[in-house]
């Protein structure tokens, strides 16, 4: 509610995550690695409707991909952010990861 009354809207693509039980088991930084080259491999590739739906809201409007993960580097946003990046011409804007 907050999101609204501040004008900004939250839209939720469940599609381009990773399934939790895909990463129950992740410890270490190589799980995560391994991982993040199968969702860019596999899950990536296959998702072209959602990922040019993600495309659209960032042409629109300022636009943030929101996650809770503490650490970017664990993070599949990031990942999906240079996926989009490097395949658009967002290839030309900075990504700031924090």
């Amino acid at each position: 509610m907050r999101l609204q009354e501040a004008g900004i809207e939250y839209v939720h693509i469940p599609e381009l995550g990773i399934h939790s039980s895909l990463r129950k088991s992740l410890q270490t930084d190589d799980d995560y690695e391994a991982l993040f080259a199968y969702y860019e491999k596999t899950i990536l590739p296959k998702m072209t409707a959602k990922i040019a739906e993600a495309i659209a809201l960032l042409q629109e409007k300022p636009s943030a991909f929101l996650c809770f993960e503490g650490d970017p580097q664990h993070c599949h946003r990031t990942r999906l952010a240079h996926y989009i990046a490097n395949r658009t011409a967002f290839a030309e804007v900075a990504l700031r990861i924090q």
